[in-house]
Formats: structure tokens, C-alpha cells, sequence
């Protein structure tokens, strides 16, 4: 039995290195490219992209872990059950029980990893993320934007180029948002430059300006070689203490209902990693007929789950339900383990005969 456990604590590890691995440059992929989207269209400078990359893979690791945790135990259960390891270990009178026995020693170290996380190191993350993404705001570099896009350096300003050379944008299209109406400019190029006293200015060239409705008394059209339009460098506000962005501390001492959902959405989430490596091998058990038979039962389950967690949270944190009602999504999954399992699980069977 403690052969065994080492040997399957080992192939675990392994393969859940392998698996979050691939799901995180998977995922990761994809972030990457919204990241390099947003600075693209001029929303952020193109300096942030390591630092919130790097935050958005921490916040991915927490997210997918249970996931992959679960894909793990299929798929290295059911390779063993494939090359018959599996029979061989229980004709040696391995019962479930112990195999249930091992998965937990895996998966509550990292039920015990994911609980830090979430409930110390994420929502400061989070919280640090959110301040960053202010701040980056104001160092956005408008001539690095890609050509033929809509940008908008500030809420009141949006700016399309067609086309850029260097630094320098060429053929631009603004409009401006004043308090006497909106005001449109063309010019023939344009670029940003930043002053010794820090702010920014956007010069425009040869140009004209519409100002004022057509046909209204005050409607004007003229023309400039240069004309300079400020980008304003707002101070950025602390971002409000939401309750993803609060510690267990925090949580525990908050008797607000919101603080309280989400204290219980992460406990439920921390128990719901070992509940998956269980239910992993219930699915391994019951489609036995390759190695990479329950991958899809696996994920299909995952997903339900999930989504059932999803919907007790929204109704929790909206009062339509007490908070504890959370914790009977886990329920039926819980049940379903115990009858798999529980007949076999307390005493040691033979499933293969010598």
C-alpha cells in the first residue's frame, strides 16, 4: 500500500505539473493576446503587459487548479487502469479506500495551497492589479496605437489614425467632447510629446476644426498649421474595497452580507478541489475503457458543477438565498462519491480474481 501510494503520488505530481502547465500557456495564450489587443488600440502603454501578465497568471493558476487537479487523476488513473496497474494493485487486495486514501493525501495539500492563495495572496493581487491599471491609463502613448482602429486616450477624446510612419501619425480624425458641443478636427499628422513638467500634449498639423453644429449661428470651420490638444494626467483613485479585494481578516470581521457570500464562495471552492479528485476516480471507474475515456465525462461534470456553484453564489450574494445554502451544491456530488464508493471503500475487496 505505501509502494503504491508513493507511486501514485509521484505520477500525480508529475502530471499535474504537465497539465497546469498546458493550461496555463493555453489560457495564457489568450491573455497575452487581449493584453497586446488593449495596448494596440491605445487603453494602456506597452510596458504593462509583463507585470499584468504576470498577475493574470497568478489569478489563472488559482482558477484552473481544481480543474486540473481533476483532469489529473483521470488521466493518470486511467492510464493505469488501461495497463492494468490498477487491477494488479487491488488483486494484491487494494481496495478503494485506499485509493480514495491517497488521493487526499495529493489533493488536500493543494485544497491547503489554494486556501492560501485565495484568501491571502490573490486579493492582493487583485487589489494592486486594479491600482496599476488606473495608473497605466494615464501613461497611455498614443503613437504607438495601430493604424485604422478607433482609440480613446481619455473619455472625452477619441482619435482615428490611418496611418503611421515611426512615431509620427499620419491622416488623423478627432473628436472632442467640449462644453459647447462636440468639436471635430482633421489633420494631415499628429504626435504625442510629453513636456519637462510631465504632461502630455497631442500636436496636431495642418489641420481643421468644426466647432459647433451646421447651420447653428455658432457653427465654425478653421484651419491651423499646429494646434495642441492637453491629455490630462488624472490622479488615480484607490480602487473601492470591493469584496474580492479583501483578505480572510477582512472577511471574517465583516458582517455585510456580500463580504459573507464571498468568504463562502472561496471556502467552497478550496473544498471543492478534493471532491473532484474523487470524483475523477468514480469516472475512471465507470468509463474503464481506455486511458483517456473520462477526459469528457470529467469536463462535462466539472462544468455542471460548477455552473450549479455559479448560480447558489448569485443567488447568495443577492439575499434571494442564505449564504450557507451554497455549500448544498456540493451535496449531490458528495453523495454520488459515497454511494460509488462507500460499499467497497471500508473494507478490503478482491475486484480481480487470481
Amino acid at each position: 500500500m505505501k509502494t503504491y501510494s508513493r507511486y501514485l503520488f509521484r505520477e500525480l505530481l508529475i502530471t499535474l505539473s504537465v497539465v497546469v502547465l498546458s493550461l496555463e500557456l493555453i489560457i495564457g495564450g489568450n491573455v497575452l493576446a487581449r493584453w497586446l489587443g488593449r495596448v494596440a488600440e491605445g487603453r494602456y502603454p506597452a510596458d504593462v503587459i509583463v507585470p499584468f501578465l504576470f498577475h493574470s497568471s497568478i489569478d489563472l493558476l488559482v482558477t484552473v487548479l481544481p480543474f486540473a487537479a481533476m483532469l489529473t487523476t483521470v488521466l493518470v488513473l486511467g492510464r493505469q487502469q488501461q495497463s492494468k496497474e490498477l487491477n494488479a494493485a487491488f488483486f494484491l487486495r487494494l481496495s478503494h479506500g485506499d485509493v480514495a486514501a491517497a488521493l487526499m493525501r495529493f489533493s488536500l495539500p493543494l485544497a491547503v495551497f489554494l486556501f492560501l492563495m485565495l484568501m491571502f495572496v490573490v486579493p492582493n493581487l487583485q487589489y494592486e492589479h486594479k491600482q496599476a491599471k488606473q495608473e497605466a491609463r494615464q501613461r497611455v502613448d498614443v503613437s504607438i496605437v495601430t493604424p485604422g482602429q478607433f482609440i480613446a486616450p481619455r473619455e472625452d477624446l477619441v482619435l482615428f489614425v490611418e496611418e503611421k510612419s515611426e512615431r509620427r501619425l499620419n491622416r488623423v480624425f478627432a473628436a472632442e467632447l467640449t462644453d459647447s458641443g462636440i468639436l471635430i478636427e482633421t489633420a494631415a499628422a499628429g504626435e504625442q510629446k510629453t513636456k519637462a513638467d510631465q504632461t502630455r500634449w497631442l500636436h496636431f498639423y495642418n489641420g481643421t476644426r468644426f466647432e459647433g453644429m451646421p447651420g447653428d449661428v455658432n457653427f465654425r470651420i478653421s484651419t491651423y498649421e499646429e494646434h495642441a490638444v492637453l491629455l490630462p494626467m488624472e490622479t488615480p483613485q484607490p480602487p473601492p474595497q470591493k469584496p474580492d479585494f479583501k483578505t480572510l481578516r477582512q472577511l471574517l470581521a465583516s458582517s455585510h452580507l456580500p463580504d459573507r457570500s464571498e468568504l463562502h464562495w472561496r471556502l467552497s471552492l478550496v473544498f471543492l478541489l478534493p471532491v473532484l479528485s474523487l470524483l475523477a476516480f468514480v469516472l475512471v471507474r465507470r468509463w474503464s475503457g481506455g486511458p483517456y475515456h473520462a477526459v469528457v465525462p470529467a469536463a462535462i461534470v466539472y462544468i455542471v458543477y460548477l455552473n450549479v456553484l455559479l448560480m447558489l453564489n448569485n443567488e447568495t450574494t443577492h439575499a434571494r438565498l442564505p449564504v450557507y445554502a451554497l455549500w448544498l451544491g456540493h451535496l449531490p456530488f458528495v453523495l454520488w462519491i459515497a454511494w460509488s464508493l462507500s460499499w467497497r471503500s471500508f473494507r478490503r475487496v478482491r475486484l480481480v480474481q487470481p
